[in-house]
């Protein structure tokens, strides 16, 4: 009998805790400034440290629905070996759409 080996996760996925909010900038639009999005991973991600944020990008006409949601594309790049990582982190439009925010679970990392 052969066994395979467990593929293992990359080190930045191991992080405790990625859950941020941030207010939207600007009340009463119509669509989501891609800004707030891409800030937020930005700075949350930066913030806890295991990785750097290479770039992000969120999509445009998102509309601030209480419940929405929408995947921003990341490359991120883990601080311990170097190796960079993309994929997508789900946001979540919440507040009665006044605010953005994401969790541990909605981050998809290759």
């Amino acid at each position: 009998m052969t066994t395979r080996p467990r593929r293992r996760k990359p080190a930045l996925l191991s992080v405790p805790v990625l859950f941020a909010g941030v207010a939207l900038s600007a009340c009463g639009t119509t669509t989501i400034d891609p800004k707030s999005g891409e800030d937020l991973i930005r700075n949350d991600v930066n913030r806890i440290g295991a990785a750097t944020v290479k770039s992000v990008s969120c999509p445009s006409g998102q509309k601030p629905n209480d419940g929405a949601t929408f995947n921003c594309k990341v490359t991120l790049v883990d601080k311990a070996t170097g190796t960079t990582h993309s994929g997508t982190i789900t946001v979540h439009v919440t507040g009665g759409g006044k605010k953005v925010e994401f969790g541990t679970a909605d981050v998809h990392i290759q």
